[in-house]
């Protein structure tokens, strides 16, 4: 049976006949039950009780402590849900794909989106390995990824080629490769001119058993793999195509048990470390796609439920923070840093991030500091040229999607990320006026995504209670920044000036 390919929005509310319909459960389906069971229990979907209005998204849904309403339920009609998740997954026959929040899309599957996205992940993984592991053989039988465990069965293929068990067969005047020591050990040559000539030689040739069992069932493993991708929408990502290497079907090779079996048979008189990594594979390959088709397990095959850590790590490349520069490295560029580090030699190997002072606890008379203090997600210097001015970038990527209605916002970010902006300016305020960097210099902004279109300055947010602190920023601005022009860069390893956000 084909896997069904469907698309859902991050965070959106849906109802319980919703979701059936969009995964092509029939009404009395049993499956969906469990369906809905499986995705909860790994924490992609949420059940909200008591939310008839599909359009009363509430940003606090997504948080990881919210309640979610985990009761009998005896009355589907009361309940909305909601995926915290963004990526590919895969469960009961369905792959998933479920694209960020940001995109409104209603018209049209947001296929060309959702590639990209798909894109980020992968950029952000290779250096993170937060999100997807790269198979090593080693996992232990829970924590096998079974995207991870296809690329590597055919990245392996594609360097190594089918397995194969090689019978050397021992022949005399054969045509293939001469054994000159066994022919002089075992046989009598004939002595002409005091020079020796074999007219028996001991030959090798080497024998490929193509009905092998092993042989036959990796070269299925393959194609599947390939086909399996391409089901999933991902060949296009990761470039391979289908690869047909036999026209077998999984029941031409047995049950599964009859099958891990063979494997692990063939693994009892194989010695070669690379053929035992390949068959624990093929194994794992075996046991995980019964898993993905009967819909027994969730899998995760490429994707994150705190995408905003991708975010912010997409707005910290292509805006190119400084935060864990040295100030040494930083006084290279910038003169009023290296003065800095002149006058206080001991910060030259400190990070920006670091000159961030940690609180002080007197506890029974005696001074203790804890190990965490702030820490903010993006600072940065920038020199103008023109006026030799320096000035000095507080960012924080918050991964929010605000609506503005009259008086009233919703999708905020909360009081507590508000009033952290104006504190990372004071714990920096002493650095800035020893290098001769005023207020009005330091840009405060929130980055937050949107679907396309350019920079756009949405508004700003303050706390009017700082109004009475003298040399202090009043506004903490606003700034939607494209989506898919972040995402080109990032993936590209490109930058965008700091300048840009100012506009």
């Amino acid at each position: 049976m084909a896997l069904i390919t469907k698309y859902v929005r991050e965070g959106q509310l849906y109802s319980h006949d919703n979701l059936k319909s969009i995964f092509e459960f029939a009404d009395k389906d049993e499956f969906f039950g469990d369906f809905i069971r499986l995705l909860k229990k790994y924490r992609i979907l949420k059940t909200v009780k008591g939310k008839k209005n599909t359009n009363a998204e509430d940003e606090s849904l997504l948080d990881e402590t919210d309640d979610d309403y985990v009761g009998v339920l005896d009355d589907y009609s009361d309940l909305m849900y909601l995926f915290r998740y963004v990526g590919i997954l895969s469960c009961k026959d369905r792959v998933i794909y479920v694209y960020p929040k940001y995109i409104e899309t209603t018209s049209s599957i947001p296929k060309k989106e959702m590639l990209q996205i798909i894109n980020v992940l992968r950029k952000y993984n290779k250096s993170r390995k937060e999100i997807i592991r790269e198979y090593t053989g080693k996992e232990g039988k829970n924590n096998v990824n079974v995207l991870s465990l296809m690329l590597f069965l055919i990245r392996d293929y594609l360097s190594n080629g089918i397995y194969s068990n090689v019978q050397e067969i021992i022949e005399i005047n054969g045509s293939t490769d001469y054994l000159w020591q066994k022919t002089v050990d075992e046989t009598y040559p004939i002595i002409k001119n005091n020079r020796p000539y074999y007219t028996e030689i001991y030959t090798v040739r080497k024998d490929y058993n193509e009905n092998d069992f092993i042989h036959r069932l990796h070269s299925w493993i393959i194609t599947d793999c390939t086909l399996q991708l391409h089901e999933a929408g991902l060949s296009d990502i990761y470039n391979y195509p289908i690869i047909e290497l036999t026209t077998d079907k999984k029941r031409d090779f047995g049950d599964d048990t009859y099958i891990l079996n063979c494997i692990e048979n063939e693994l009892r008189i194989q010695f070669d470390d690379h053929k035992i990594m390949l068959l624990k594979a093929m194994a794992d390959y075996i046991a995980m796609r019964g898993k993905m088709r009967t819909g027994d397990t969730v899998m995760l095959l490429l994707g994150t439920r705190t995408f905003h850590t991708v975010w912010e790590d997409v707005c910290a490349k292509v805006f190119e923070s400084q935060r864990n520069e040295t100030l040494s490295e930083l006084g290279k560029t910038y003169k009023p840093v290296m003065d800095f580090v002149i006058m206080n030699p001991l910060t030259g190997k400190q990070e920006l991030v670091e000159l961030i002072k940690k609180p002080r606890w007197n506890y029974l008379g005696a001074d203790r500091e804890p190990q965490n203090t702030f820490i903010p997600d993006f600072l940065s210097f920038y020199e103008d040229k023109s006026t030799k001015n320096y000035y000095y970038y507080i960012l924080d990527a918050k991964y929010y999607c605000p609506e503005f209605n009259g008086k009233s916002i919703r999708k905020n970010p909360g009081v507590e990320d508000v009033a952290k902006q104006y504190l990372y300016y004071l714990a920096y305020k002493y650095f800035l006026d020893d290098i001769k960097i005023p207020f009005s210099d330091v840009k405060n902004y929130f980055l937050m995504p949107k679907e396309t279109g350019i920079i756009e300055d949405v508004g700003y947010v303050e706390l009017e209670l700082w109004n009475s602190v003298p040399s202090m920023p009043r506004l903490v601005r606003v700034k939607k920044l494209p989506a898919d022009l972040m995402y080109e860069k990032y993936i590209n390893d490109e930058t965008l000036p700091l300048t840009d956000l100012d506009k």
